[in-house]
C-alpha cells in the first residue's frame, strides 16, 4: 500500500488526461515566454561576444602585449590674430578683425 507522500508525488509528477486536455487549448503564459526568451537571447549574446572576442590573442595564439599609449593631452591650437587691414576695399563688407581696424575704417573710409 503506497504511503501518502508517494501518492502526493505521483499526483504532482503525472498530469491526468482530463487536465492535459484542458491545458491544450490555452495560450502560453506571456511572462514565462518573455523570461525564457530573454534568457535565450542573453545566452546567444554572450556566446556571440565570446566568439568575437576570442581568447584575447592574435592569429598565432599568443596573447596580445600592451602598447605604450601616450596619455599627454594633445596640444590645443592657438588662434592666430591676423594683422589689421589698411585698405578700404578689403575691409568693406567684411567683419572687422579688431577694434583698431574698425576705428581706422570709420576715420578713413567714410
Amino acid at each position: 500500500m503506497p504511503s501518502e507522500a508517494s501518492a502526493n508525488i505521483r499526483a504532482i509528477a503525472v498530469i491526468e488526461p482530463e487536465e492535459q486536455e484542458r491545458m491544450e487549448g490555452q495560450a502560453p503564459n506571456v511572462a514565462t515566454v518573455a523570461v525564457l526568451g530573454f534568457m535565450a537571447g542573453l545566452v546567444l549574446w554572450v556566446g556571440g561576444a565570446c566568439l568575437v572576442l576570442g581568447s584575447g590573442g592574435d592569429d598565432t595564439g599568443r596573447p596580445l602585449t600592451p602598447r605604450n599609449i601616450s596619455t599627454a593631452p594633445a596640444a590645443r591650437p592657438t588662434a592666430t590674430t591676423l594683422p589689421n587691414r589698411t585698405n578700404c576695399a578689403e575691409i568693406r563688407g567684411t567683419e572687422y578683425r579688431s577694434e583698431a581696424e574698425r576705428q581706422w575704417f570709420i576715420q578713413n573710409c567714410t
